[in-house]
């Protein structure tokens, strides 16, 4: 070995090896904003009865938006419907907390 600090990279253990080299990419995006929401709520001393109770969104893709985006909640919107008609497609329903119920 060259005269470099011993890390979990370069010990020659395996069980280490690539400790430093992942991605942190897992600590990002909706989960983690979810949790980090959830913390923030738990800072103000909201109980999980007092959030806002969760509805089920309808996300897709349209010919005026390509990209996956918000269509409408589940109570509004028919996914089958909509892409039966060909009105939209990639359809998914997402459970979300309302914010209009606040």
């Amino acid at each position: 070995m060259d005269d470099a600090p011993e890390t979990a990279l370069n010990t020659g253990c395996e069980c280490g090896k690539n400790r430093f080299a992942m991605s942190r990419g897992y600590a990002e995006g909706p989960a983690a904003e979810a949790a980090e929401a959830r913390l923030d709520a738990l800072e103000r001393g909201e109980t999980a009865r007092e959030r806002s109770p969760a509805r089920s969104a309808v996300y897709g893709s349209t010919a005026t938006d390509p990209e996956r985006h918000f269509l409408g909640w589940l109570d509004d919107v028919d996914p089958d419907e909509v892409f039966a008609a060909g009105e939209a497609w990639g359809i998914s329903v997402v459970r979300h907390s309302d914010p209009t119920e606040r």
